[in-house]
């Protein structure tokens, strides 16, 4: 209810109203004068962020003194409201204003005071970071003033702009003028703010907003003013719209206005430019407008006709109109059938549908696993499988070369087509090639038509469903769920980097997405942010086991254990890893028992205890070749020749690395084949063909740093030094291990870091330079538990002792070494032992006679 009275202030009416403050029109009963008072919402009152938004539009504003510029009065703090008090301004906001009906002389005069009044804010170092149309007021005798100083930070303030990873934080970001700058154009500070349609590239990127960013939403304004048309469709949907935005693929000025000067439109694109350091500023956009101009004196209209546009909330809520009858129901013979949810079939295409494929399955497959007790492969698994297929489409070979890839019971396929006024899903469900069953289902959300779907399918199985219902995967929030589809694309198609923007975005906006903090999660621990990576983690795990989302609990703690595994933290990754394993066999889920088998063999192959990682090998290789998981099956061939080749069999590990690069050629995972690519040029290293280990190795670094897989360069790199050490090139080996040892402490993977340093000791050695290696196992062996005590470190510590003459200290060494090394104890070591026993000895008795 609006008050009679505020202080001072006579209320008339209410003018405006936004997510975080209301304006009302008052008198000022003292001074005899109309005024804006602008107020924080009542149920925000003692919300801190609004807050600090209010005070800063304060202070803002009483640092500009320009005609183009709402003045402040005064600001108050009262027990009942705190307020600024504005100047009361009559006319109609820009969005009120058909561009159409006006003529260009007046145009350019608009653009003209609008850039001089940016010239102004920036003069004074002053960014606005929300410039629009709703912010823009046009007067009745036709000045312009620029509303709304609410987002704008002082430059100097910002901080530098920088390569790392974007980390938006925003809570609320609009969708732009087009769907709901009347209810929704409300913007929360942080890193990225403003109104999507008129936001720059790099404020979409989450990164620092500065003039050149208010310069980027002039040029939308401009453009949309002098074309009478939007930048952007008025039908593009939000996920095309984020990606556009993000890389300021507009409608081109000389489609949208082909009349349009030569000049203007070049200003025009010059303004809309990506790069922002290409834009010009204010002072000179005013300038070149001004030259357009062709009368001395700005043409004015006594009239300004105005057209009154009603203000549409899309609200419309989907509907689904299903053309089945009573759903056959899809009979397993497994109690827990493994389905694979296939890349969807995509009609539609415009750009904006390019997430469609791969994003809505993902989704569709994490809302069924929450529901009934089934099985699930991850997109990402499929993706692998599907490499040759364009568009999702399949043929009758791809259908059973999937199914014996996956090893799985039940195929879902999915075609998305327009369907006046929507869309229509028709999705199919295969047994190997066997059609059992068809959904069609119609509505205009194509990511609640993809819950809808897993409700749908869910319902056709003959297993148990989930003891109590529990909530979908997905956000209550429509905007966050289009951005989590669009970054489940970007994550699956260009790799992590490209895609943490959005999960962070989703997570800004709705903190208990957890599906968002997962991927989040994922993204850090794959750009080797481990610290993030657990924070995210175990925030995720918390939040899965009260949502009682056993997968996602499963998934949490793999990776918690993964992470502690990289920083040597065995004993952590064993407890994680074992707790992940008691899950899954609760569960009678045999796929997530394979995958722990795995990372138990894993943990223990890390540590060097090869008899324990052998039998949990063992152990994940007979789930998998029975389920018929041949991911998974490939990643445990690859481990198991790791084992073989550890314990001297490498004829044994050939075999297994031949298998497993077969397996991962047919998959289509190609940075595994590296992998494994790397491991034939080990083996035959170790067999002592190195010309051939070289060859392998060398390919293998290629591809790997071409697909910008950096931790499997770790590998590959300490192997490729090994090589050239052998090969007594040490020029090459001691290159290789520095740029490891770079790229480790940048990752912060400590193991690698110090089998680096342990490897840079071995070429110190070679070189006759014992201090420097000695320095170098000191590095080692403080890092990481594994390298300080496996034997080839202690050998090189006794042999670097030996060359320093201090013998006594080199057969503690060494004996250490002998000890840990058992079978793998070679002759030349156990003669280095000796000799250096007999001058200790030797050292012994000179010192007693003395």
């Amino acid at each position: 209810m609006i008050p009679r009275q505020i202080g001072r202030f006579e209320i008339r009416e209410q003018i405006g109203k936004g997510g975080m403050g209301e304006v009302l029109l008052g008198y000022d009963l003292i001074l005899s004068r109309l005024v804006a008072l602008k107020l924080i919402r009542q149920e925000r009152r003692f919300d801190t962020e609004a807050k600090a938004r209010f005070l800063r539009e304060a202070r803002t504003l009483s640092k500009l003194d320009h005609p183009g510029i709402c003045r402040i009065y005064d600001y108050i703090e009262n027990p009942n409201a705190d307020l600024l008090v504005l100047e009361y301004i009559e006319g109609v906001t820009f969005k009120q204003v058909k561009a159409s009906s006006i003529d260009f002389p007046t145009k350019l005069d608009y653009l003209i005071q609008v850039a001089d009044i940016l010239a102004a804010a920036h003069g004074a170092q002053i960014v606005h970071r929300d410039l629009k149309p709703d912010n823009l007021m046009l007067q009745n005798d036709g000045r312009i003033k620029i509303l709304d100083f609410g987002l704008a930070c002082h430059e100097l303030e910002s901080e530098p702009r920088t390569d790392k990873p974007a980390k938006p934080a925003v809570s609320n970001i609009s969708n732009g003028s087009s769907h709901d700058l009347g209810s929704g154009s409300h913007t929360t500070a942080g890193s990225l703010v403003g109104t999507l349609d008129y936001m720059s590239p790099e404020q979409a990127r989450g990164e620092v907003a500065d003039s050149a960013s208010d310069m980027y939403a002039f040029g939308i304004l401009a453009q949309e003013l002098l074309s009478a048309q939007r930048a952007y469709s008025p039908s593009t949907s939000l996920p095309t719209k984020i990606l556009k935005v993000g890389r300021a693929d507009t409608r081109a000025i000389h489609e949208t206005a082909p009349h349009l000067n030569v000049q203007l439109r070049r200003l025009i694109e010059e303004l809309t430019d990506v790069a922002p350091e290409k834009r010009p500023n204010a002072a000179q956009c005013a300038t070149r407008f001004r030259d357009f101009v062709q009368k001395p004196q700005r043409m004015r209209r006594r009239y300004l006709w105005t057209v009154a546009v009603t203000l549409l909330i899309l609200c419309v809520a989907l509907f689904a109109a299903l053309f089945h009858r009573s759903p056959a129901v899809l009979s397993m013979e497994d109690e827990q059938p493994r389905v694979a949810i296939l890349p969807f079939q995509c009609d539609l295409s415009e750009e904006e549908f390019a997430w469609v494929p791969l994003g809505m399955p993902e989704i569709v497959r994490q809302n069924l696993q929450r529901q009934v007790s089934v099985d699930t492969i991850s997109i990402a698994d499929i993706k692998k499988t599907t490499a040759g297929q364009q568009n999702g489409k399949m043929a009758t070979n791809d259908l059973n070369r999937i199914t014996e890839l996956l090893g799985t019971d039940l195929l879902v396929t999915g075609r998305i087509s327009r369907k006046d006024p929507g869309f229509l899903i028709h999705a199919s469900f295969y047994k190997k090639t066997k059609l059992l069953g068809e959904e069609l289902l119609r509505g205009n959300d194509l990511v609640a038509m993809s819950e809808m779907l897993s409700t749908r399918l869910a319902h056709r199985f003959q297993v148990d469903t989930k003891e109590k219902a529990r909530p979908g995967i997905l956000s209550h929030d429509k905007f966050v769920n289009s951005v989590y589809a669009v970054g489940l694309h970007i994550f699956l198609t260009e790799g992590p980097k490209p895609a943490q923007p959005y999960f962070q975005i989703c997570l800004q906006r709705d903190p208990s997405f957890l599906w968002a903090r997962h991927y989040a999660a994922k993204i850090a621990y794959r750009l080797g942010d481990y610290q993030n990576a657990r924070t995210l983690n175990q925030e995720t795990l918390e939040g899965a086991r009260k949502a009682e989302d056993t997968e996602l609990v499963g998934q949490s703690l793999w990776q918690l254990g993964k992470i502690a595994n990289a920083n040597g933290d065995y004993n952590r990754a064993d407890i994680l890893f074992l707790e992940a394993l008691d899950l899954f066999r609760k569960e009678n889920n045999a796929r997530g028992l394979g995958r722990g088998y795995y990372y138990m063999g894993h943990s223990n192959y890390s540590r060097g205890n090869m008899d324990q990682a052998a039998k949990f090998f063992k152990n994940a290789w007979q789930l998998q070749k029975e389920g018929g998981n041949m991911i998974d099956l490939a990643r445990t061939a690859n481990f198991m020749g790791l084992v073989a080749m550890a314990n001297g069999f490498y004829e044994e590990a050939e075999t297994h690395f031949l298998e497993a690069r077969v397996l991962f050629s047919n998959i289509g995972e190609t940075n595994f084949e590296t992998l494994t690519l790397g491991n034939l040029g080990l083996t035959s290293m170790e067999k002592g063909d190195l010309v051939k280990a070289q060859e392998y190795l060398s390919q293998a670094l290629e591809i790997t740093q071409a697909a910008g897989d950096r931790r499997n360069e770790l590998i590959i790199r300490l192997n490729l030094g090994k090589v050239w050490l052998t090969r007594g090139q040490l020029n090459q080996a001691e290159s290789e291990y520095e740029a490891l040892l770079g790229l480790t402490k940048e990752l912060g993977d400590q193991e690698t870091q110090a089998l680096a340093y342990a490897s840079l000791a071995e070429v110190a050695l070679e070189r006759k330079e014992a201090e420097k290696a000695l320095s170098f196992i000191d590095q080692a062996q403080a890092l990481d538990s594994y390298v300080k005590d496996h034997f080839q470190t202690w050998i090189v510590r006794g042999q670097s002792l030996v060359a320093l003459g201090r013998h006594g200290e080199a057969v503690q060494a060494l004996r250490r070494a002998k000890t840990q090394a058992g079978q793998a104890w070679k002759t030349e070591w156990e003669t280095l032992l000796k000799e250096a026993d007999k001058h200790a000895a030797t050292k012994s008795r000179v010192s007693e006679r003395s």
